[in-house]
């Protein structure tokens, strides 16, 4: 969308999106971490080699299923039919990303497409006739789903206006899971790396907690407001946005739009897609010092010192009007969940065991990280083979 419908469309569904709303949310939220959190349990009681990325996924969907139309997909317990089909589509989604000509070609693709748009189609036509039946089945206004504070804003809902709402419910769960699953395995996983920085996050928990971790959920429950007071736990997050920046974006180039280059020579954007690389903007010594080191203390520090960041430079989410409508979403659900599991569990990278599984001596690597990114169809960079990785329960931090 541009211009007038843009505006429209973003202004209903910004309410729903803001920090404030989210956080009166996040008892729907913990409901979905602390099943979450009881599948990885799951797997250290049997310690055996969990894809972590799998459960990520389907953890991140219910949430987003409940934020955005307050509706329970129940996805990490059994099937449904919808974000099977959301899952699926994505996976087919990587024509026009890929190198592979083969993939414009596949006369099997457009069939999936149209199988996988009538299946969402018709899930959410049904979820969408009976919340604009109901209008809203929440009385408290703080407590709606970002469907419902759309309803609310937009009055009465015609065919056009049910259409659109229903592709905007799918970006929305699509961006709402995927990128978010993606960046907390890779949270996870830098963690395994470097002990000093999971201890230090651990104790800041503790200190904003007390050390009893099973009344941390209630805690949150009654006062969501204490998931920020955590710098360093979102300092931890944004440093895993820098290194691993799980999407790129890409905008149309206008007549009176140039890109000014060093010397002062402006490229025209014109006819052209201007795409944005993200990894490629993270990983450029210009702008960040130490460059391929994971160190939290860049968004600690105060402006002056040498690792405070270039202005601009970290664009996870990118900048302007059409930044992602979702970034507050994607924040306070990381941060819950690295509070809910990080000091119930250690999460160790099993890659050596999993290679031997599959027959290989040594799996591929890119400068030498094993975990490094790769595509799933049209959704987010996340790491190679899911991140296979071992749990185990941990004593929690006694202070």
């Amino acid at each position: 969308m541009d211009g007038a419908p843009w505006k429209h469309w973003r202004t209903i569904f910004n309410p729903g999106f803001s920090a404030k709303h989210i956080l009166n949310l996040l008892p729907e939220i913990l409901e979905e971490v602390l099943i979450f959190k009881e599948i990885i349990q799951s797997h250290a009681q049997k310690n055996n080699i969990i894809l972590l990325g799998e459960p990520a996924l389907s953890m991140m969907i219910d949430v987003a299923g409940r934020i955005v139309l307050d509706h329970q997909f129940n996805s990490q317990t059994v099937y449904n039919e919808m974000t099977s089909a959301l899952r699926s589509q994505l996976k087919w989604c990587s024509a026009g990303i890929s190198s592979n000509v083969l993939e414009y070609l596949n006369f099997v693709r457009p069939l999936v497409h149209w199988y996988n748009s009538r299946r969402m189609n018709r899930y959410l036509s049904r979820v969408l006739h009976e919340r604009h039946k109901s209008g809203g089945e929440c009385q408290q206004t703080n407590r709606k789903s970002i469907l419902d504070l759309a309803l609310q804003e937009d009055g009465a809902v015609d065919e056009t206006s049910r259409e659109v709402l229903t592709n905007n419910i799918k970006l929305f769960l699509l961006a709402g899971y995927d990128t978010t699953a993606a960046t907390t395995v890779y949270l996870f996983y830098l963690l395994s790396l470097h002990s000093d920085v999971t201890a230090r996050l651990r104790a800041e928990h503790t200190a904003v907690f007390g050390s009893n971790t099973q009344i941390t959920p209630s805690l949150l429950s009654s006062n969501p407001q204490l998931l920020n007071q955590l710098p360093l736990t979102l300092a931890v997050i944004k440093e895993t946005l820098r290194l691993f920046p799980a999407a790129s974006t890409a905008r149309e180039g206008e007549p009176d739009f140039y890109l000014v280059t060093d010397t002062g020579r402006q490229l025209p954007t014109q006819n052209c897609l201007v795409w944005v690389n993200h990894h490629g903007l993270h990983h450029n010594p210009k702008y960040w010092p130490r460059v391929e080191e994971f160190l939290p203390e860049r968004w600690l520090v105060p402006p002056g010192h040498e690792l405070y960041p270039t202005k601009n430079a970290w664009r996870p989410f990118e900048r302007g009007l059409k930044n992602c409508l979702g970034q507050e979403l994607a924040l306070t659900l990381m941060k819950l969940t690295v509070v809910l599991l990080l000091r119930d569990f250690e999460i160790t990278n099993a890659y050596e065991e999993w290679d031997l599984l599959a027959g290989k001596t040594a799996g591929p690597q890119v400068n030498g990280d094993r975990a490094y990114q790769v595509s799933r169809g049209g959704g987010g960079g996340h790491p190679r083979d899911f991140y296979p990785c071992k749990v185990r329960l941990f004593e929690g931090l006694k202070v």
